[in-house]
């Protein structure tokens, strides 16, 4: 039984493929890659807080459309 064993791992691993798969990495810009920052004024109005409001769907629209763009680099590498 332990003779069995044997060469049937001899016999798997001298089927092995030797061909080796190189991945290739994907040029993503560094403007893709920094974070988007957002800031408010300090304000206690409304309009003060509306425009931090406006300022930050600015900020995630921008850094959605990061994503979206560092998506479209790496899925054709996929």
């Amino acid at each position: 039984m332990r003779r069995s064993v044997l060469i049937c791992a001899l016999f798997l691993t001298a089927c092995a493929d030797d061909s080796r798969v190189e991945l290739a990495t994907p040029f993503v810009p560094a403007d893709l890659l920094r974070p988007v920052e957002v800031r408010c004024a300090s304000g206690d109005t409304a309009a003060a807080l509306g425009r931090c409001a406006i300022a930050l769907r600015a900020g995630l629209n921008e850094a959605n459309g990061q994503i979206v763009a560092v998506g479209e680099i790496v899925q054709p590498a996929e």
